[in-house]
């Protein structure tokens, strides 16, 4: 509750909590909650980015008296104020969800999105990429489906995949503008991937986040990557760093508290994911892939991939977004050299590549990482 008592008038939170920010949404909640007094509420404030200004979350009045008149409709930047009936709209979905706002600084263009990971090409290595894919416009999107978003502006900037994949929860009446709202899913390439099962990013984040809760971990920040070599069985390897408690003597009691339930995280994390993806449980079941293994990270380990990423690239400090699937060379570094402890499933009897690869350095329990990050 440090916020409140930083902010004892505190009346709303602007912020984004979808796509890959939504992993800090419970510890943003940690910090607001007090005891006895009512829970402060979170609004995103619209969907936009360096590019331009995308959405904006609204209100669809249920009476016609209230619908937006002809003039109105003739600018959509004149239509979406009067239909914002409260600072935060009630929302049309669980999801946040945004309206596409079509004359604003961009113009859009979607590809089509088969699944959560993204287009195929993205999938593929740099250079081998499909140059232009196909698109479709506005009036062409459909509810239900997936798209990647596609940006040009007045800036010169065109043709830009931002690498957001949304979907588009509704299209507003006709009366409305026939006007899309769109929820952020993901990024674009942020799935999970050893075989074919194609673990997209948001059922990691819940996973992540439904595992932690259920056994009590204090969970600060985490990510994951792939652990694919010849001769060994696959298996996901997610890196977590602990919260850290405020008061003399509980930062120890914190890194405890981590290790000891390490163990229980990584069961129920798996667990987790298996409910999520059925291609994923049936690999582990069949000893097609091996079971994930959890490791515990220093503190500071994802500020200090952080500020060696910006270092290494052209990135805005401010523009920094922590990836939730890490697969290049820096942050891997990083992540390999701030292991405390690690856990890892017992393999399975018919496992034989399985058992071989815990004999080579895959350790079990909360115990000290032997084998480097692949």
């Amino acid at each position: 509750g440090v916020i409140r008592r930083l902010f004892p008038n505190l009346k709303q939170i602007s912020c984004i909590k979808t796509g890959s920010m939504a992993k800090y949404v419970p510890l943003l909640e940690s910090l607001l909650h007090v005891e006895g007094l009512d829970k402060v509420p979170m609004q995103s404030p619209g969907y936009g980015g360096t590019e331009g200004f995308y959405g904006f979350p609204i209100e669809v009045p249920k009476e016609a008296d209230k619908m937006p008149s002809d003039e109105e409709l003739a600018s959509f930047s004149e239509f979406f104020p009067p239909m914002m009936a409260r600072p935060r709209a009630a929302p049309l979905v669980e999801e946040d969800a945004y309206a596409l706002l079509p004359d604003m600084e961009c113009f859009f263009e979607f590809i089509p999105v088969a699944s959560e990971e993204g287009p195929e090409d993205t999938q593929q290595e740099e250079g081998e990429k499909e140059k232009e894919p196909a698109t479709v416009l506005m009036e062409e999107l459909e509810e239900g489906k997936l798209y990647e978003l596609v940006i040009t502006n007045f800036s010169g900037v065109a043709r830009h995949r931002i690498g957001d994949i949304i979907r588009v929860v509704r299209i507003l009446p006709e009366d409305c503008g026939s006007v899309p709202m769109v929820t952020v899913v993901g990024r674009s390439g942020q799935a999970l991937n050893l075989i074919w099962e194609k673990m997209p990013e948001h059922h990691v984040l819940s996973a992540v986040q439904e595992a932690a809760g259920k056994c009590g971990f204090p969970l600060g920040d985490f990510c994951a990557t792939e652990s694919i070599s010849e001769g060994v069985l696959p298996f996901y390897h997610f890196f977590v760093e602990a919260k850290r408690e405020e008061g003399e003597g509980k930062e120890r009691d914190s890194d405890k508290k981590a290790k000891s339930l390490l163990s229980d995280l990584r069961d129920l994390l798996e667990s987790s994911l298996c409910q999520r993806n059925s291609p994923y449980s049936d690999f582990i079941s069949t000893s097609k892939v091996a079971k994930l293994r959890l490791s515990l990270v220093k503190e500071g380990t994802f500020s200090t991939m952080r500020e060696k990423t910006v270092a290494a690239s052209m990135t805005v400090y401010s523009q920094y977004k922590s990836p939730t699937v890490v697969r290049d060379a820096i942050r891997l570094a990083v992540l390999r050299d701030s292991v405390l402890v690690t856990a890892t499933g017992a393999p399975t009897d018919s496992s034989k590549a399985a058992s071989q690869a815990a004999e080579n350095g895959k350790v079990h329990g909360a115990e000290a990482l032997k084998a480097p990050v692949n």
